[in-house]
């Protein structure tokens, strides 16, 4: 199946089982539902989703988001009409202090309930507001605006003009103004507020009552004009310089207004969700679409993501590799590619993270067939390198096996030459070097090592050829050793001094044992011959033979000593390694005494060498400054050498070329001498554990022969 084909499934059923379940799909980051209402709208289910304090989410009966502006306006119309649309007592409670209010205007509290009936009026009106207007010939001549205002001024000056003082007309125009506005604008807004209150339904609720606030919001004006008119009476003791006492004292009681406004609070706060349902609508509608395409990408990027990351993963740590190897190998090749996959991942993320699919099956092929490719090479191109490794620690054994050997003059010759070769080609193999270049390196080393091959299987028979020796030399001086410890307990010191000469003295013991019992042989058959056999030529025989015998024995004691002190303190570097295998630990000390900061630096490098070589045996390491050591915890260790484990590979710092030295038996152990680049290179570190066996009860050594791969 094609990914987009397997796109479209996965996306698809994704979609449908999230529908029906999960609402986080249609949350943006950082939001959460606060609360969810279910309700029934025309006959339907609907689910409401709140984030916050604000409606964001509208789900139908199968869980689906609904889009459409003018079903959600509608939904939320009928929804929040049976939440929060008042009831008819709140509604009547708040028309009853209004019309209280509006009655407060001419109910003649002021007066004891007076009414009285006016000229020309067939019925009894209060005696405030009314009585005022009537009073100012308004009801004759209505103010409605500046034009008009005139006819009642004029009505008034000529009826009153003495009273109050009136010469023109239009000085009292303001004051008529005044209260006739007042009362309109009283009049008016009453009117409207009950027109208003009578036409309330769903879905001019909140936008009524927000009217009726803003009409009630003049009143308190209306009501200052009215009731500060200068045409009314003094009241009590009031000094009114300006009171004209026409009109009856005007008092409206504020309080249901205070009430009202209360009221219309109360209800505007609850219907005002009543008040933008198409506004929600709208916003909610444009915010479906957002969610919905952004639960779709979400639903890609899952898809996507579930094929990309393991993908990422891979190829992630096929470029680390590859990386690692190019710092040994260099290949332009290999280099581009890593690039490539570097730039590849960085722009999957970026699509993913910006909901760009259109390439990212592109861009995955790619990064497959790529990562594939990487991971193909890679150890190939290791394996030119690791047989490079190889073939260079093969050469360098060969040599340093003819180093530690016994040579003639021929071999010794034959032998530096194949080293100043391998030093040349050592000087040019480094790493980040061509795959070519290493063959050609790998092909030298092989020809230097099979250039030494029959001088080391020379030394090897040579070796096998003594091996009997050496093996009967080996036990005598074990049993030397353990007669000598039996005796005197000796410290390692004192076994080192007596592998010097335990050989002499032996060899010593052996001749004079020899010897005496040659010449007792000889004296003994003397004295045994006749007086007739003692002859000139026959005791000049008899010396001849005596002298050969004694001959004889001083070549066997001098074997004995050579084979002794061959398996002793003057032993071969294979001999030494063979102490190597059974043990699971070794010491290596540094003798730092007069040495360079400098030499000392590498000298621990070379250690730390040769105990990464014996692994996975534990090798101590200690910084040997006179007779004692300086352990790894900077803890001082006397008289070190009698206390650390054997074998003991001791690190002697010399300007002057010098053969290392191996003993075995009485002491286990081996010298290296050499400058500083001796033990920065420290070659022979590598040469201890090639085709070393793990001590029993351990695994294999890392650093076995078959085992040379850079890590």
């Amino acid at each position: 199946m094609r990914p987009t084909t397997s796109l479209l499934v996965g996306l698809l059923f994704i979609l449908s089982v999230a529908s029906c379940a999960d609402l986080s799909q249609y949350l943006k980051p950082g939001e959460s539902m606060s609360k969810e209402e279910t309700f029934t709208a025309d006959g339907s289910v609907y689910t409401l989703v709140y984030v916050g304090d604000s409606p964001m989410i509208l789900l139908d009966n199968g869980g689906n988001l609904m889009s459409d502006s003018s079903v959600i306006s509608h939904v939320l119309m009928v929804h929040f009409s049976q939440l929060y649309y008042p009831s008819q007592g709140d509604i009547s409670a708040l028309r009853s202090d209004l019309e209280a209010y509006d009655a407060s205007r001419n109910n003649g509290d002021f007066y004891h309930n007076i009414s009285i009936t006016l000229p020309g009026m067939d019925k009894k009106v209060g005696v405030e507001e009314a009585v005022c207007k009537y009073s100012l010939y308004l009801n004759v001549f209505p103010c409605t605006n500046e034009t008009n205002c005139i006819y009642a001024a004029m009505m008034l000056c000529d009826e009153y003009g003495d009273a109050l003082g009136c010469s023109n007309p239009r000085d009292l125009v303001p004051a008529v103004e005044k209260f006739a506005f007042a009362d309109t604008g009283m009049d008016n807004g009453m009117n409207r507020i009950f027109a208003l209150m009578d036409g309330l339904n769903s879905n001019n609720i909140y936008a009524s009552l927000t009217e009726i606030k803003s009409i009630m919001g003049n009143f308190g004006n209306y009501e200052k004009d009215l009731e500060g008119t200068k045409f009314r009476l003094p009241q009590g003791g009031e000094k009114c310089s300006d009171c004209f006492g026409l009109c009856p004292r005007i008092v409206i009681n504020e309080s249901f207004l205070a009430s009202a406004n209360s009221k219309i609070d109360a209800l505007l706060e609850k219907t005002a969700l009543l008040g933008d349902y198409n506004a929600q609508g709208t916003r909610m509608s444009g915010e479906a679409v957002a969610r919905l395409g952004m639960a779709t990408d979400n639903a890609q990027k899952t898809y996507y993501h579930s094929i990309y990351d393991p993908q990422k993963n891979r190829s992630k740590e096929a470029v680390a590799e590859a990386r690692d190897l190019l710092v040994v190998v260099s290949n332009s090749t290999m280099s581009n590619y890593v690039d490539r996959v570097d730039a590849l991942i960085t722009k999957t993320d970026a699509d993913l993270a910006a909901g760009n699919f259109s390439q990212i099956n592109a861009s995955l092929d790619e990064l497959r067939a790529k990562t594939g490719t990487l991971e193909a090479a890679v150890p190939a191109q290791w394996a030119i390198y690791n047989n490079t490794e190889k073939a260079e620690a093969e050469a360098s054994l060969s040599l340093f096996i003819l180093e530690t050997s016994s040579l003639n003059d021929e071999q010794t010759a034959a032998a530096a030459s194949l080293t100043a070769r391998k030093d040349a080609l050592d000087r040019g193999f480094v790493r980040g070097l061509t795959p070519e270049r290493y063959i050609e390196i790998t092909n030298d080393y092989k020809n230097i090592t099979d250039t030494a091959e029959p001088m080391v299987q020379q030394v090897e028979q040579g070796t096998a050829y003594m091996s009997p020796f050496k093996a009967a030399g080996r036990k005598t001086n074990e049993g030397l050793e353990n007669l000598a410890v039996t005796i005197s307990p000796m410290d390692r010191t004192e076994k080192g001094q007596f592998a010097g000469y335990a050989p002499l003295m032996l060899s010593a013991v052996s001749f004079f044992s020899l010897a005496s019992l040659l010449t007792f042989a000889f004296l003994f058959v003397f004295a045994s011959m006749s007086t007739r056999f003692r002859k000139r030529n026959v005791m000049f025989m008899g010396f001849a033979i005596l002298g050969a015998g004694l001959l004889m024995v001083g070549i066997v004691s001098a074997g004995v000593y050579f084979t002794l002190k061959s398996s002793s303190s003057g032993a071969d570097f294979n001999e030494f390694k063979s102490s190597l295998g059974p043990v699971d630990h070794a010491s290596v000390l540094i003798e730092t005494q007069g040495v360079s900061a400098g030499a000392v630096a590498d000298m621990k490098g070379c250690a730390a060498k040769i105990a990464s070589s014996l692994a996975p045996r534990t090798v101590s390491i200690y910084q040997k400054t006179d007779g004692d050591c300086i352990t790894s915890e900077n803890t001082t260790l006397g008289g070190c050498y009698d206390k650390v484990d054997e074998p003991i590979i001791t690190l002697r710092y010399s300007s002057v070329q010098t053969k290392p030295e191996f003993s075995v038996v009485f002491v286990d152990s081996a010298t290296f001498y050499g400058d500083e680049m001796f033990f920065k290179e420290c070659g022979f570190a590598p040469m201890l554990g090639v085709g070393l066996e793990a001590p029993a009860g351990q695994g294999t050594a890392q650093n076995q022969s078959s085992d040379w791969v850079i890590q």
